[in-house]
Formats: structure tokens, sequence, C-alpha cells
């Protein structure tokens, strides 16, 4: 029953604050300039969401935590984990997409190119909204961290608990590194004379920074627990799982091109008409090598500190 109970009242509290924290930032940013100007209507129902969702998350969220300050179990488990833990995804991730928007229109005015970049939305206009968004979500995802570290410190994360934060760091590791991957695809690109829009060029140097700088926090973070005192950690299969799929995708990448670019010289040499470009394979083969290549340096050092198991 308690575990029935625990299931209701979380995923209230995850509708409710998710609705209600964008429903704020899109209203702010429909009222304040250079915003989009919505209309009376608009205006009203994104009122009425906050009006009415406040209460609703409030009085769950109130519920839940005066279980969780009288109850043990009900503080250290897993099912509470995966909502503070899920919501400070939900949140990190819309933190990094308005981060990456905000970078990308400082790019576009750095280089001194007027007007819009999306064709709809200026620079300003991005720059602003994204202001407005990342006044409020890096708040709520600080005030869930602060939640889960008290938990923590209450009640060691372990078992499932210790799963979910493992999920959450490693979810964020390989979405930095994918997207960054993909973005210092399409800066070897641009920098070996293929052509781009400059637009393009703006999203993908903001793309870059801004994923490097997620790969970087939270790789750091997997790395300090792996060599912790925590053998647990040690000896977890998600790791292992993260970086084997790493190194897989990365090798079967650059094979795969190489494979391409391998046919292409071939017809070229047998006569036959040879299509696209050396650059384009040529910067995934770069990428996906130096990716490859410190993965497996990882799993080698990891292998001196934790024999594989079962």
């Amino acid at each position: 029953m308690a575990t029935i109970r625990r299931l209701y009242i979380y995923l209230v509290c995850a509708v409710a604050l998710q609705v209600l924290s964008w429903d704020l930032i899109l209203l702010i940013q429909t009222l304040l300039p250079p915003g989009p100007q919505g209309s009376i209507a608009t205006i009203a129902m994104q009122c009425a969401v906050v009006i009415v969702g406040l209460p609703i998350f409030l009085v769950h969220w109130l519920w839940a935590q005066r279980l969780a300050g009288r109850e043990t179990e009900e503080r250290g488990s897993a099912l509470r984990r995966l909502y503070l833990y899920s919501m400070l995804a939900a949140f990190l991730f819309g933190i990094i997409g308005e981060t990456t928007d905000l970078v990308m229109a400082l790019v576009w005015r750095a280089v001194g190119s007027p007007g819009s970049f999306t064709g709809v939305v200026s620079a300003e206009e991005t720059a602003v909204n994204a202001l407005i968004a990342l006044a409020i979500l890096p708040v709520l995802w600080f005030y869930h961290q602060r939640i889960v570290a008290a938990d923590a410190l209450a009640i060691p994360e372990t078992g499932n608990s210790a799963v979910v934060r493992r999920l959450y760091i490693l979810t964020f590791a390989v979405f930095g590194l994918a997207r960054a991957a993909t973005a210092a695809i399409e800066l070897l690109r641009w920098l070996m004379g293929l052509l781009i829009s400059p637009s393009w060029g703006a999203r993908q140097i903001a793309a870059f920074i801004v994923s490097v700088a997620v790969w970087a926090i939270f790789w750091t973070q997997a790395q300090r627990l792996f060599r912790g005192p925590d053998v647990e950690e040690r000896e977890s299969a998600l790791r292992k799982v993260y970086l084997y799929l790493v190194v897989f995708i990365a090798i079967l990448s650059a094979v795969s091109v190489a494979t391409m670019l391998l046919q292409g010289t071939l017809r070229g040499l047998l006569g036959l008409p040879v299509v696209g470009n050396l650059q384009e394979p040529l910067s995934v083969i770069i990428v996906a090598v130096v990716v490859w290549a410190y993965h497996a340096l990882v799993l080698r050092d990891d292998a001196t500190l934790a024999d594989a198991g079962p």
C-alpha cells in the first residue's frame, strides 16, 4: 500500500511541477518584451494553470515531505529517489537547452551578424527568453539537489537508490559526449572548408561549448565516485555498460565511415564516378577515434582498480 501511495504522490508532484514551471516561464516570456505578445486568451490560460497547478503541487509535495520526515523507510525509498533524480534531469535538460540558446545568441552577436538567425526570432529575443528560463530552472534544480543531498546524508544511497544516481550521472555524461561529438564533427567540416550557414555555425559552437561542459561535470563526478571508498560503485555494471557502449559506437562509426571512404577510393581507382568528398568522412573518423581512444584508456585504468565481475 505504501508503494501505491508513493507512486500516486510523486506522479502528481512530477506532472504538476513540470507543467507549472514551464507554464510560468512561458507566461513571463509572453508578458515581458521583446517576447511574443500573446492573446488575452493565451495569457488567461497560462495564469489559470499557475493558479490551479501551484496548490496541487504544494499539497502533494508537503504531504510527501511530511511522510519522509516521519518514516525512515519513506525517505530512503527508491521511488522517492527516482522522483528527485527525474526532476533534476528534467530541469537540467531545460537548463542545457536554454544555455545553448543563450550562448548561440551571444556568438551570433559577437561576430557582428544582425537580425534573426532562425528566420523568425532575433538574437536579442532568444537571449531574453533564455535568461527568463535560466532565472527559474536553476532555482528548481538547486532546491531538488538540496533535498537529494539531505536524503543521502540521512540514508546513504545504496542498492536501487545508488543505481538511480548512477543512471542520472551517466545519462548526462553520455548526452554531453554525444552532443559534443556531433558538434565537433560539424565544426571540423567547417574548418575543412565545407560551407555552412552562419546561424548553423553559431549553433554548433554553442552546442559544443555547453555539451563539453556538461560531459566534463558529470564524467568528473562519475570518476570521483568510482575512485572513492565505495566498493559497490567500483563494481557497478552500469558504468561498464556506459564505457563499452561508447567504445562500441565510436569504433563502429569509425570503421563504417572508413569503409565508405575506402569504397570511394577504390571506385576512383577503377574509373567509376565518385560521389561526396573527403572532409565529411574524415571529420567523423577523427572524432570517433578520439572518443574511442580516451574511453579505451579509461577501461584499461578501471581494470587496475576493480576486477570485471560476472
